[in-house]
């Protein structure tokens, strides 16, 4: 069995006329080894937020991650993840593992 996971979420960028974003979809195998509840749930939504940045953000051969984030802030852009589905092949039903919490304190 292959596990996969599937992240649905939303980037984009502010600027003077305002705010534009658009939904997204990754998915990622099984790369984040071991990781259980919380640990895998960070691990997989900072893979999402790296793959927006070097999606949107053409870098220099030597740049590092901060590199790579210090432009993607410079231009105002963002991303975020809505949910996070965790699916094994052959196919089943996806089974929810995250959902960003909408209510405010």
């Amino acid at each position: 069995m292959t596990i996969q996971y599937l992240v649905t979420g939303r980037k984009g960028f502010h600027n003077w006329d305002g705010a534009a974003g658009s939904a997204i979809t990754k998915t990622y195998g099984d790369i984040f080894g071991d990781l259980k509840d919380d640990e895998l749930d960070e691990a997989i939504i900072s893979k999402f937020h790296k793959d927006c940045i070097h999606d949107c953000i053409d870098g220099e051969e030597d740049w590092d991650e901060d590199d790579y984030e210090d432009a993607y802030s410079e231009e105002n852009n963002w991303n975020c993840v809505d949910l996070i589905f965790r699916f094994e092949s052959p196919a089943e039903i996806p089974e929810p593992i995250y959902a960003v919490d909408w209510s405010h304190d």
